[in-house]
């Protein structure tokens, strides 16, 4: 499922690969493409995504504590994105 939305953005010329090593990495092709998605986005469903993005990065890059922390407040888990601010904050 994934694979088949990325080659859909990839033809919609929407994404570009800029690296096919360790099962590709890609980039959006304009700098304005992700504010027009975010801006298409509900605010709950935004904060869904977030969220998931939280955990996913929790899982495979648990030391990207500015990720988590970002990830964490746009979800709206204040406590959560704290924590993981001031743990950054210690880290530096």
């Amino acid at each position: 499922m994934l694979i088949e939305a990325l080659e859909s953005a990839e033809a919609a010329q929407l994404i570009e690969e800029v690296s096919p090593e360790g099962g590709g990495t890609f980039a959006f092709a304009h700098a304005l493409i992700p504010t027009t998605l975010a801006e298409s986005i509900r605010a709950l469903q935004r904060r869904r995504l977030h969220r998931r993005a939280a955990a996913a990065i929790e899982a495979r890059c648990p030391d990207d504590l500015e990720a988590l922390a970002h990830h964490y407040q746009q979800a709206g888990e204040a406590e959560k994105a704290a924590d993981y601010l001031l743990r950054a904050g210690d880290r530096a």
